[in-house]
């Protein structure tokens, strides 16, 4: 804890440094305000009562930034689907529309924290049976590096938890993504 702690000390430090040597060169002031879409793609780890899920997830986004004194804000609305299968053969299908507001601080480092709705059929593999698709209403946080930005377009890399009801259970499930985000 204390070694990842010190390496997220050190990334917002790096970039303090950075963002002031760019300052001090006079470079041009950076817009207040910009629209951002977002695309991405990674892994989610789901668990539904005692049955544990891992699969791929895709997501597509927008949203917008405005800066402010003490850091840039940013709000997104994202579409997501994620596909997690289990040892024993079962397939979970999940899409949610999420709205997540974030924090960036050191032009790097991004903190969010959003809530999401959507739905999520359980089905075998080969589609044999399935049940239907159930309404899932939670919460999420995210916590994202910004990697290199390159002409309004950022390589960015993101780690996001989940909170859930569906089918009247809890659904915790974790997950990082890589993704390209670009301003216009």
């Amino acid at each position: 804890m204390r070694r990842a702690l010190a390496f997220a000390a050190g990334l917002v430090a790096l970039a303090a440094a950075t963002s002031a040597r760019a300052d001090e060169a006079g470079s041009k002031p950076e817009p207040t305000r910009a629209i951002a879409a977002r695309a991405s793609g990674g892994v989610t780890a789901l668990g539904l009562f005692d049955v544990g899920a891992i699969g791929p997830r895709a997501a597509v986004g927008i949203g917008g930034t405005a800066r402010r004194s003490f850091a840039l804000l940013g709000a997104f609305a994202d579409l997501a689907y994620e596909r997690p299968v289990t040892s024993h053969g079962l397939v979970m299908h999940r899409g949610t529309l999420a709205a997540t507001g974030e924090v960036v601080f050191a032009k790097i480092l991004r903190l969010g924290v959003g809530l999401h709705a959507g739905a999520l059929a359980i089905e075998r593999q080969g589609g044999a049976s399935g049940t239907p698709w159930k309404p899932v209403l939670g919460a999420h946080a995210t916590v994202g590096v910004d990697v290199i930005t390159v002409r309004g377009a950022t390589l960015y890399a993101d780690a996001r938890g989940d909170y859930e009801t569906a089918f009247v259970a809890r659904v915790l499930s974790a997950g990082g993504v890589a993704g390209v985000r670009y301003a216009f």
